[in-house]
């Protein structure tokens, strides 16, 4: 009820357009774990998210379409939280909260464009959600403070960026190829 977290892997033998709806409102994390995406909201916002990179969004059930080219694999992870988990996670920013408590209508109001690096500590967060493996009874409990981690994480990293200068497009995309190159081997 409080959150949902879905990981999603596609492996494409043809090019594909996927229209993705959203049946939730409140804050959407999501970070690309393998290759890169643009959706393209119905609001008409666009976001590239490449490798390894997130996205904040705050919306009321979210609608965005997506083109995925031919032999390709793309995993996501997301973490949807409800609007009042959202305000319980992120009680120590409240410049976000003010945001949160307002409804968002029919746009996506996305936090991070472009996209921001999700670092290793996240990354770390989403493997251990997905190895999970103690008593059931704890399930929840465990879910619960890894995606308040999480998204406590992605946040203070959109924090942070927003405070720094902005690169030039040309430079960051120089700075992501040099990731992509380093992470490689």
């Amino acid at each position: 009820g409080s959150f949902t977290l879905r990981y999603s892997v596609l492996k494409t033998t043809e090019p594909i357009e996927l229209e993705v709806q959203s049946h939730h409102s409140g804050l959407h994390a999501a970070i690309m774990l393998r290759n890169s995406i643009t959706p393209l909201f119905t609001s008409g916002e666009k976001v590239q998210v490449r490798e390894r990179q997130f996205t904040l969004i705050h919306a009321h059930e979210p609608s965005a379409s997506i083109k995925f080219p031919d032999n390709q694999q793309f995993i996501c992870f997301e973490t949807l939280l409800s609007p009042d988990f959202a305000a319980a996670t992120l009680k120590d920013f409240p410049e976000l909260l003010k945001n949160l408590a307002q409804p968002p209508g029919d746009h996506a109001d996305i936090w991070v464009n472009p996209a921001r690096w999700a670092d290793e500590e996240v990354k770390e967060h989403i493997r251990y959600i997905l190895t999970y493996s103690d008593l059931p009874k704890w399930r929840r409990t465990y879910f619960e403070n890894r995606v308040t981690d999480i998204v406590g994480k992605l946040v203070v990293s959109y924090l942070n960026a927003a405070t720094q200068k902005h690169l030039r497009k040309e430079d960051e995309d120089k700075a992501f190829e040099l990731q992509r190159l380093i992470l490689k081997n």
